[in-house]
């Protein structure tokens, strides 16, 4: 008797054991960057779209204890499915394969970090953000081959993306937090905060200060799909200068050390004031050149008043003299790269003590580059 129940006993644990599916590669990989691993079970995201996150808050949790530094891309206006797009997207592979092992082992080399994300900066779906027709065919198939490497994309919405139904197609397809402006906290060194420039209301900016003020890491980076400051094709649109107003002051704040955007399919670097008297006390770069086509128009817009630049003044008018505001010294900040011939993308790495970003071209060469140190 007692045998006879250890046999059926036994039989039992097999058939449980059998019945139990495999962790497949990928989702261990997978399941190494996304804790707690309850939230593996529960969604079913493919990496190179973001995991539905928490409203505010995207949290890879595979932190690497390695020296070496954090590593993230960054692009913008990508979303035409040209050759140029597939360019960009190629050399991104190449240059992440770098970072990492092959895609079939999807570890990190000892000494260099793997690329923790990419960062989008907006018209992610042209020409109307039709999602649904052309979510997988401009993101998952585009950039399959970092997602098989394990790189989430990290989404900002242009304004080609919130033509069609709001951009709430773009944001149901990409699992883009439903808010459209969200952290990532990628590393203790620095914290991302994506913002939607298309209406960027009060609230926004209530959160965005909330989560700056917040934040602890050592750099902290806001990008959005809007400049503030361009000399291409858009740099005189109005709403460049309603969002200037209303989002550099907390730059400012908060000591952001840069802010990153599109719109203009070009690539500008604008001048820091730690190096030129027409400088901003942070960085500013615009990086348009993911994919869709490169424009060759360029605009000087008219430097513009700060409030501490102003004097008053008496007006002499119709109904006598009135007091208004003169500016004592026009600024435009100087630009110190301009480049409108080649499709590119970002590569930044970072440490506690260093930014280092390089603009790169499709071939991988290094177009522009810029380092800033604590």
């Amino acid at each position: 008797m007692i045998l006879q129940r250890l046999f059926s006993f036994l039989v039992l644990a097999c058939l449980l054991i059998s019945s139990t599916p495999l962790l497949q590669a990928s989702d261990a990989t997978y399941a190494q960057r996304t804790t707690p691993s309850k939230s593996i079970v529960q969604t079913t995201v493919k990496p190179f779209y973001n995991a539905t996150p928490p409203v505010n808050t995207v949290t890879p949790a595979f932190i690497s204890a390695s020296p070496a530094p954090v590593r993230f891309f960054a692009v913008g206006d990508t979303g035409s499915g040209s050759e140029n797009q597939k360019a960009v997207a190629a050399a991104m592979l190449v240059q992440a394969k770098s970072y990492h092992h092959t895609a079939k082992n999807k570890g990190c080399y000892p000494t260099q970090a793997c690329v923790k994300g990419v960062l989008h900066l907006g018209d992610i779906i042209y020409p109307v953000g039709d999602a649904k027709k052309h979510g997988d065919r401009l993101v998952k198939t585009m950039y399959k081959g970092l997602g098989d490497l394990g790189v989430p994309f990290y989404f900002s919405l242009g304004n080609h993306d919130v033509i069609t139904n709001h951009g709430q197609d773009v944001v149901d397809t990409l699992h883009i937090p439903q808010k459209t402006y969200y952290k990532v906290a990628i590393s203790p060194v620095v914290d991302f905060f994506a913002i939607n420039t298309n209406t960027f209301t009060k609230t926004q900016e209530l959160w965005l200060e909330t989560a700056l003020k917040d934040s602890k890491t050592p750099w902290k980076i806001v990008y959005g799909h809007h400049p503030l400051y361009s000399t291409g094709s858009h740099g005189q649109d109005n709403d460049l200068k309603v969002l200037r107003g209303k989002l550099e002051p907390i730059l400012l704040k908060y000591k952001v050390v840069a802010y990153l955007a599109g719109h203009d399919h070009n690539y500008e670097r604008f001048a820091t004031a730690s190096t030129q008297a027409k400088g901003l006390p942070y960085l500013q770069i615009v990086s348009g050149g993911g994919g869709a086509y490169l424009r060759d128009k360029r605009t000087f817009p008219k430097a513009h008043c700060k409030p501490e630049d102003t004097q008053p003044i008496k007006v002499k008018t119709a109904k006598g003299y009135v007091t208004s505001q003169k500016c004592t010294e026009p600024f435009f900040p100087t630009t110190l790269f301009y480049d409108k011939t080649h499709y590119h993308y970002l590569d930044l790495a970072l440490t506690a003590k260093s930014l280092n970003i390089k603009v790169r071209g499709t071939a991988n060469q290094v177009l522009d580059e810029v380092m800033i140190k604590k």
